[in-house]
């Protein structure tokens, strides 16, 4: 809730750790809050869905609508 209201996150991307560019992880371990890699994602970069239930839940997030990530076959750009 924000303000009363609900708060509906519409447009979230979760990413496969392994698909990322070394610039990407660079920048989250500069950026992103202490320790939020090992809690979001698993041993392989895999999401785990209770954690970014509860990282969402945290931040006041009721709902999150969360789309593929970046991908050629998910955007149709090559």
């Amino acid at each position: 809730m924000l303000d009363g209201k609900v708060l509906i996150d519409a447009h979230v991307h979760v990413p496969v750790l392994g698909t990322l560019k070394p610039a990407w992880m660079e920048w989250a371990h500069d950026f992103a809050p202490a320790g939020i890699l090992d809690r979001i994602w698993d041993a392989e970069g895999r999401p785990r869905p209770a954690a970014l239930e509860e990282l969402f839940a945290a931040d006041g997030v009721d709902t999150a609508l969360l789309f593929c990530e970046y991908s050629p076959k998910a955007t149709g750009y090559q």
